[in-house]
């Protein structure tokens, strides 16, 4: 009789353990629940065909995610893991867990970001939305090719609906074109005696040839004058395309690399834009400056030297390179010497 009283508190706390877990766990399942996360922001692409776990894998990848398991047992016990809606996600800064699920049953999808610079070509617009996980890279570039739309992807910023396919993607960058775009430029581009395409052909070399937009026009001018006169453009960046980069720095023989976009070779603009040109590349190609050169070398400094005969290129040449090698003579004294970048 006299270990009853405590062994009867022993069980009485024992009921109370008991009973308590479920109120516990459901405590802790509503603290979760409401639990933000750290502060940050990223994107999360849900496929069609995803599953509960293949989703919040990816979350807790991005570590979006604290607890992924409760995440998936709080989704089963409401019973709505086949509401999940497919789509680019993007989870701001601070989401909980509510959050990221009530984005993804109401498919509340990401718009991206996306800015494409001046002067880049179809495939580095390609490996970008590929990253922000819009589109495959080979997909974007299918859809160029089809339709011819390198130069015509209009350098700007934009916001891409998430669920746009390449196809809608490439196409909203062409209507940034044909917003730039006039009839002004059209009557400009035939006083030119130059087709659209061709315009934006020339605009796409003067813009990876350019440093500054106040030298577009002059070199705008040095190829219409070699194109006048039935002279090869002999443009490097003609090159750097057809090899598949802007970053080599090119030799000799490079020069002779077999393309129809080499201008090394064949007399002429190339058969198409080797990149998307802005505004000042484009306007430059439509009203050229009045020269009489024929020649320009790159000055080391963003500028170029400009020349009317082939004597005073080779002069311009022979200056910078005297240059070059004085410049690399002097003592190290920590600054950069004069001219150089």
């Amino acid at each position: 009789m006299l270990n009853s009283q405590p062994r009867s508190r022993g069980l009485i706390r024992l009921a109370a353990a008991i009973v308590g877990l479920p109120l516990l766990f459901l405590l802790l399942m509503t603290a979760y629940y409401f639990l933000p996360t750290a502060a940050r922001t990223d994107t999360v692409r849900v496929q069609p065909d995803s599953n509960l776990r293949q989703i919040v894998d990816r979350l807790y990848a991005k570590k979006l995610l604290r607890f992924p398991n409760l995440f998936v047992l709080t989704v089963r016990l409401k019973k709505e893991e086949r509401k999940l809606q497919a789509g680019l996600y993007e989870i701001k800064a601070g989401s909980s867990p509510r959050l990221i699920l009530h984005k993804l049953l109401k498919g509340e999808t990401a718009t991206v970001r996306v800015t494409i610079p001046e002067g880049w070509s179809s495939r580095e617009i390609g490996e970008l939305l590929e990253r922000k996980d819009l589109c495959p890279r080979e997909s974007f570039l299918s859809v160029v090719e089809a339709r011819q739309l390198e130069g015509f992807l209009f350098p700007n910023t934009y916001f891409v609906p998430s669920q746009f396919t390449a196809e809608g993607i490439a196409l909203l960058f062409v209507k940034g074109f044909e917003s730039f775009w006039s009839a002004d430029y059209e009557t400009r581009a035939r006083a030119q005696n130059l087709s659209v395409r061709s315009i934006i052909t020339l605009a796409s070399i003067i813009e990876r040839e350019a440093k500054l937009d106040s030298e577009k026009p002059i070199i705008s001018s040095v190829f219409y004058n070699r194109l006048r006169r039935g002279m090869k453009l002999e443009a490097d960046p003609t090159i750097l395309y057809a090899l598949g980069s802007w970053n080599i720095r090119l030799t000799r023989r490079q020069l002779f690399t077999r393309s129809p976009y080499n201008t090394y070779l064949h007399r002429g603009l190339p058969p198409g834009p080797i990149c998307n040109p802005g505004k000042t590349s484009l306007l430059a190609a439509l009203n050229p400056a009045r020269t009489n050169y024929l020649f320009f070398v790159a000055n080391g400094d963003g500028t170029h030297i400009f020349s009317r005969t082939g004597s005073e290129q080779a002069a311009a040449i022979r200056m910078i390179k005297a240059r070059q090698a004085a410049s690399q003579e002097k003592p190290d004294t920590g600054l950069e010497p004069d001219g150089s970048e």
